[in-house]
């Protein structure tokens, strides 16, 4: 890690000040613009390093993980975010870092792992980005890798609403409900790919039908 430009610079993995100032206004602003619901919050181990893993509808989805959790959140983000001085700054002191999304990037694999063996949590959007469709796209086998090499869980997420805050003009707030469901653990032998598609379809289940995208015929089943 230490010949790549990224380990010259300081990743938070506890609380700053700028976070908690940050996520006390983002706070505030769910309130004013969501009818929020959680469910399964009791699903988060209250310690240990997990694999936060969810679908993914717009950008404040992030945020609100963080509003929502009483743990940190080391979240892996696009590297084109950490380009501009400002928004570097700024994502680093709310846990996030940046992951090369064209190709491997062993850094960041190398990054994950680290979070995970200092016990903490680590966000993934299995996709790899937002979901235009707002249905589920084929995910990738990164966070199922992790799971696997490190021994921690994957926590499955499904969200829904989100999307529709930033588009929402009228009085009444949008609707949006984030569910936690339980932890997957790697099976003895199981395999990326095999995790993944489990992993996957956890998150479909917990979802409307409309939203399952390409693990719909499977969650239905």
């Amino acid at each position: 890690m230490s010949s790549d430009p990224r380990s010259d610079k300081q990743y938070f993995l506890e609380k700053t000040k700028l976070s908690r100032v940050t996520l006390f206004i983002f706070g505030l602003y769910f309130l004013l613009v969501m009818r929020l619901k959680v469910m399964g919050l009791e699903n988060v181990p209250a310690k240990g390093g997990c694999l936060l893993v969810s679908n993914h509808l717009a950008q404040i989805d992030s945020f609100l993980l963080l509003h929502i959790l009483p743990r940190p959140i080391a979240f892996m983000a696009k590297e084109e975010v950490f380009l501009h001085p400002a928004s570097d700054y700024f994502c680093r002191h709310l846990g996030a870092f940046p992951v090369h999304r064209d190709r491997l990037d062993r850094w960041a694999l190398k990054y994950a792992l680290k979070v995970l063996d200092h016990n903490c949590i680590l966000g993934i959007y299995p996709e790899g980005g937002r979901s235009g469709q707002k249905q589920l796209q084929e995910a990738k086998v990164g966070p199922a890798y992790l799971a696997i090499k490190s021994g921690r869980p994957l926590l499955p997420i499904a969200i829904t609403g989100t999307h529709r805050v930033c588009k929402q003009w009228r009085p009444l707030r949008a609707c949006v409900t984030v569910r936690f469901g339980e932890p997957l653990y790697p099976l003895p032998g199981e395999s990326p790919q095999a995790l993944t598609e489990r992993m996957m379809q956890t998150i479909a289940a917990m979802l409307p039908a409309e939203m399952q995208g390409v693990y719909q015929v499977q969650a239905a089943s």
